[in-house]
């Protein structure tokens, strides 16, 4: 009987965690999102992160709500421009390609597009961000429950960040993509701290 209370304790803290991960990243963030991007002053570069390639939808519903709030931005802001990073499947499909083309159709400028294509995850974004070494700062438009482990890792590797929420899906998030989100908060804090004490990044985090 110990042993089974113990494993269940165990299990109870491991979920007890893993919960509070996702939250504190969350609520360490929450002053760095923002509702438009007037309110970041100085050089500022608008990002839109790739929804990755676990769908078999294409585009998706990430994609299409960080796209539309993009076009939205941008036709306010007629000076600001806007890095593309996303999923290349080494084939046919460039997410940062069909990213632009709807950009484009929809009036944006392609002189204002700027395409990451070597960037296959948000850990690799803002690791190619900080590489950049600039005074921007960089706002991230994607959901909400994407954004603030997205801040959390930029803030940690001394990247300038702040973030727009972009739309999410009708009807709410779908509790698999919470879960997936959560775990991913996990993976995202064991990169950076693998960062920090290595200098590089952890190839089996990949």
């Amino acid at each position: 009987m110990s042993k089974t209370i113990s494993i269940f304790l165990s299990i109870l803290l491991i979920y007890g965690i893993y919960r509070f991960n996702a939250w504190q990243m969350q609520f360490s963030t929450r002053k760095m999102v923002v509702n438009s991007t007037e309110a970041i002053t100085g050089n500022k570069l608008l990002v839109i992160p790739g929804s990755g390639g676990e769908y078999s939808e294409r585009p998706n519903f990430q994609f299409n709500g960080r796209v539309d709030k993009a076009i939205e931005l941008l036709k306010k802001d007629t000076s600001l421009r806007v890095l593309l990073s996303g999923f290349h499947d080494g084939k046919e499909y460039a997410e940062t390609t069909a990213m632009g083309n709807v950009l484009v159709r929809n009036g944006i400028s392609n002189s204002r597009l700027i395409y990451d294509s070597l960037a296959h995850d948000t850990f690799q974004t803002i690791l190619n961000l900080q590489r950049r070494n600039t005074d921007q700062t960089f706002i991230f438009v994607t959901q909400q429950e994407h954004l603030a482990r997205t801040l959390w890792m930029a803030k940690v590797m001394q990247v300038k960040v702040a973030g727009i929420i972009a739309p999410g899906k009708a009807g709410g998030t779908p509790e698999w993509l919470k879960t997936r989100e959560r775990m991913a908060c996990v993976k995202s804090r064991m990169n950076v701290y693998f960062l920090k004490v290595t200098g590089q990044r952890n190839k089996w985090l990949n």
